[in-house]
């Protein structure tokens, strides 16, 4: 599991942002409860809904994402304690919308699952924000406006504690109907989810098996040098697991701005030569490493 960085850098942002919108609606928070089941308890007296309630997804229970209301009466300190609880975790996002909680529920069951060309079809944990943020990358304008029809903005934490915002038409009412109810992807936009994914799914390996090569970084440098090591590897067609997780983990290693030395331009050509990934890595000198 990445984590955001521990302090929200933008929480004035934030605050501005929400207090702009007050005459746009109520304001929502999302919350992805599967990080941590004890957010609810200690919530519980705020008007809620979980998000998979009555949906195919209902069996999961209490990993749903919940959908709260938040008093416009004393909103900064219910915002404030939604930030002390979630810990700087990717688990929460801001909605202002005319809807109300059963009707914004409603249009955000479009979201449960991403149905494809191929006619599969997958869970999406759209509350995860590192998912969010993906998905919005992805989105079509056409599909975007249907979205966020119902919603006049869409506030979303990103994992260096930046504001995200989506802003949409803010429609009284859900669009999305037996046609048109459920996100589709084409093959290029799915594939660019998965790719999008793919640091995450490596910190959490290297975070298991190598936790104190993490310890220097905060949760976004970890990020950039994880997405790094794995751009590398798709230009030097490194394709296998274990070789796109040693690039990330030379990454992870490697002294500060050594990608621009000539030490890596020459271990890059020599893997492009034929020589075997793990023999390279032992030929890098010294300076190399942090």
């Amino acid at each position: 599991m990445t984590h955001l960085v521990e302090a929200i850098h933008d929480s004035a942002v934030l605050y501005e942002d929400i207090v702009a919108s007050v005459g746009y609606g109520a304001l929502y928070a999302i919350v992805d409860s599967a990080f941590d089941l004890k957010i609810c308890k200690q919530l519980r007296k705020w008007p809620s809904i979980a998000l998979y309630q009555n949906t195919e997804l209902a069996e999961l229970g209490s990993y749903s994402p919940t959908l709260y209301l938040i008093g416009e009466d004393d909103s900064a300190a219910h915002i404030a304690k939604l930030l002390e609880l979630c810990k700087g975790q990717p688990m929460l996002s801001f909605i202002r919308s005319q809807c109300d909680l059963a009707g914004l529920k409603q249009h955000l069951e479009c979201l449960l699952k991403v149905y494809c060309e191929d006619n599969t079809e997958w869970p999406l944990r759209y509350a995860d924000t590192r998912i969010l943020v993906s998905l919005f990358d992805v989105l079509t304008a056409g599909q975007k406006k249907i979205l966020l029809a119902p919603i006049h903005s869409w506030l979303i934490l990103d994992r260096f504690g930046k504001i995200q915002s989506q802003f949409g038409e803010n429609q009284n009412t859900a669009l999305w109907n037996l046609e048109s109810g459920v996100l589709k992807m084409d093959e290029k936009q799915f594939a660019e989810m998965i790719d999008a994914a793919m640091p995450d799914s490596i910190l959490a390996t290297v975070r298991d098996q190598y936790s104190s090569i993490l310890l220097p970084y905060t949760s976004g440098e970890q990020f950039k040098r994880v997405e790094q090591g794995i751009n590398d590897a798709k230009e030097l067609q490194l394709n296998g697991a274990q070789e796109i997780l040693q690039m990330a983990l030379l990454q992870l290693m490697a002294a500060e701005g050594v990608n621009q030395s000539a030490d890596y331009a020459v271990f890059k050509k020599r893997i492009q030569d034929g020589q075997e990934l793990a023999d390279t890595i032992n030929h890098l000198p010294a300076t190399f490493w942090r």
